[in-house]
C-alpha cells in the first residue's frame, strides 16, 4: 500500500498532549506545526483519539468579553485577524462578539472610511484581477466595506466563474513540441472537461511518478490540486484558461501539423507514451512493441 502523499509524521505522544492535555483545536495544531487540517484529523482517527464534538469545541474556545473588547477595539485586530490568532472561524468570532453585546467599529462609527477612486478601484479590481480580499489587505479594510464601495460605484462585479478562481491562471506559451507533447499526453491518459470559461484536466492513477508529471506539465500555468481518493488511487486536477482549447478535442488521427515535423511527433509520441505506456521485446518476433 502506497503512502498517502500528505501523510504527516507527527508522535502520538505529543499529538495526544496538545490535543488532549492542553486542549488546542484541530485548526490552532495545524498552524502550530505547519499543517492543514485535515492530515491532523485523520491522524488524530489513526491513533483513536477521541475527536471532540462541535459543542464541545466550542466550550474549549474560551476568550473573555475584556480581551476580546481590548483585541478588537483598542488594538485594532479585525475579526478574521483575531481568528488567526485564535486558531478558529471568523464566524466564531462574530459569535461570540454578539454573546458578549459587542457592537462592531462600524456600527460605532471607529471605522476609518475607504478612501479609494472608482478608476483605482476599477484598476485593482477588473485590471489586475484582484480579489477583495487582496484590495482589502492592500487598502486595511474588510470585504464588507468594499462591497458597499462596489455598490455605491456602480462598478459592475465579475462573474461568478471569474471570481472562483483562486489561483491565476497563465495563457499557453505557443510551443509547438509541447503543444505536441500535452496532446499526446491527453489522447493517453487525461481527462479534459470545459468548465463556464475555464477547462478542467483530470488524471487518476496509482502511480506517484504520474502525478508529479502532470503537476510537473501544467505547474508553470495553474496550481494543480492533488489528493487521495478513498479507493487508493491519487487524483489531480488543473483548472486550465481558454488557450488550453486544443486540449479539448479526442482524435484518433494525428494532426498533420504533427507529423510534418520530427520533433513535433517526437514530442507527440513521448507525450502519448508517457501516459504509463511500456516497450518490450517479443523473442519470437525481435521487435520492439509499444504497450498500452
Amino acid at each position: 500500500m502506497p503512502k498517502p502523499w500528505n501523510k504527516i509524521e507527527i508522535p502520538r505522544e505529543k499529538l495526544k498532549n496538545l490535543y488532549e492535555d492542553q486542549g488546542l483545536s484541530i485548526a490552532q495544531i495545524a498552524s502550530k506545526l505547519g499543517y492543514s487540517n485535515g492530515p491532523v484529523h485523520r491522524l488524530l482517527r489513526e491513533y483513536h483519539l477521541k475527536i471532540r464534538t462541535i459543542s464541545e469545541a466550542k466550550e474549549k474556545f474560551k476568550i473573555s468579553k475584556k480581551e476580546l473588547r481590548n483585541l478588537y477595539y483598542h488594538q485594532k485586530f479585525s475579526m478574521n485577524e483575531i481568528a488567526k490568532k485564535y486558531g478558529c472561524s471568523h464566524a466564531t468570532i462574530v459569535n461570540r462578539i454578539k454573546k458578549h453585546c459587542l457592537k462592531s467599529r462600524g456600527h460605532l462609527g471607529l471605522t476609518k472610511p475607504i478612501r479609494i477612486s472608482k478608476e483605482k478601484f476599477e484598476y485593482l479590481y477588473h485590471a489586475r484581477k484582484l480579489s477583495l480580499d487582496k484590495i482589502g489587505k492592500i487598502l486595511h479594510c474588510s470585504e464588507g466595506g468594499l462591497q458597499r464601495k462596489i455598490k455605491k460605484f456602480v462598478i459592475k462585479t465579475r462573474p461568478i466563474s471569474e471570481r472562483a478562481c483562486k489561483y491565476k491562471k497563465k495563457d499557453f506559451d505557443g510551443n509547438l513540441e509541447e503543444k505536441a507533447y500535452m496532446i499526446g499526453f491527453r489522447l493517453g491518459d487525461l481527462n479534459i472537461k470545459p468548465t463556464k470559461n475555464l477547462f478542467q484536466a483530470r488524471c487518476s492513477t496509482t502511480k506517484r511518478a504520474q502525478i508529479i508529471l502532470i503537476k510537473n506539465l501544467f505547474s508553470p500555468y495553474t496550481t494543480p490540486h492533488v489528493w487521495k481518493a478513498k479507493r487508493g488511487t491519487f487524483e489531480i486536477t488543473a483548472l486550465l484558461n481558454k488557450s488550453f482549447n486544443f486540449l479539448l478535442p479526442k482524435n484518433d488521427c494525428i494532426e498533420s501539423w504533427v507529423l510534418k515535423k520530427p520533433k513535433c511527433f517526437l514530442a507527440f509520441f513521448a507525450g502519448y507514451t508517457d501516459t504509463e505506456g511500456c516497450f518490450y521485446f517479443q523473442k519470437s518476433t525481435r521487435k520492439i512493441l509499444l504497450k498500452k
